[in-house]
Parts: C-alpha cells; sequence; structure tokens
C-alpha cells in the first residue's frame, strides 16, 4: 500500500499544526503539533474511516480507554486523516 502521508509533512487544521514524525503502521502515523505534544494521526482512502470518526465520537465521553478525537482533516491536499 502507498502510503498516504510522508515523515515531515506538516499538517494544517482549524485548530493548529501537526508534523509527521514515524509512522507506526501502514496508514497509522506519530505526530505532534505546536506545542510538541505527541498524537496518532490516521489518514486512509476508506469509508471506515469515517465510520472509525463516528464511533470515536460517539462513546469517547463513556469512557476514559477510547483515544480521544482531536479533529478531523479534509483537506485537498491530503487524504482525510483523523487527530
Amino acid at each position: 500500500m502507498v502510503p498516504t502521508l510522508y515523515l515531515g509533512q506538516t499538517l494544517k487544521s482549524r485548530t493548529g499544526l501537526y508534523t509527521i514524525i514515524k509512522q507506526l503502521q501502514d496508514s497509522v502515523w506519530l505526530a505532534t503539533n505546536e506545542h510538541h505534544q505527541k498524537v496518532i494521526a490516521k489518514s486512509v482512502h476508506h469509508f471506515r474511516l469515517q465510520n472509525e470518526r463516528d464511533v470515536l465520537l460517539r462513546f469517547q465521553r463513556r469512557t476514559p480507554s477510547i483515544r480521544p478525537l482531536i479533529e478531523g482533516l479534509e483537506d485537498s491536499d491530503t487524504p482525510p486523516t483523523l487527530i
């Protein structure tokens, strides 16, 4: 599978900038924000990404075990990405 993101890429969002620092899996990346806090970025051209976003939004307030969804990026330069 061709990577959708690459090391050093900067993702611009409504709330800030994220820089890709490491690939964890095919479509899962480690990134940092402007405050050097680590976040997970998932980016893939697939309908399951939207489903994952919907599930995270629905259940993240019910349990601390589910990672928080910071935001979703839908830019024309990059594929849909969850942060």
